[in-house]
């Protein structure tokens, strides 16, 4: 998949390579779940997944409750390491 960047009369260089950027990170931010590669998984698994995501988001949260920051960002970010999010957890559709 190629991502374009159309540039206006009014924008430079720097402007369309952060816009470039920009794009590149959403579309590898979003729907991570679905970039597997190519084999099922059953709800109940990407359920408790994403339970175990929410939990570490939570406990974050609590820690940097605590802690007194000005500006206090709350960023979600994949939890799974990418070791088990592109293991395979149960057998294929052959049986292996």
């Amino acid at each position: 998949m190629s991502i374009t960047v159309y540039l206006q009369d009014d924008q430079d260089i720097d402007q369309a390579l952060h816009l470039l950027n920009q794009k590149h990170y959403y579309l590898e931010a979003t729907r991570w779940y679905k970039k597997r590669y190519g084999y099922f998984e059953k709800h109940s698994v990407l359920k408790r997944k994403r339970k175990k995501m929410k939990l570490n988001l939570s406990q974050r949260n609590r820690a940097l409750y605590y802690c007194y920051h000005e500006h206090p960002q709350h960023t979600l970010w994949l939890k799974i390491k990418k070791k088990q999010q592109f293991a395979r957890t149960g057998k294929n559709a052959m049986g292996y």
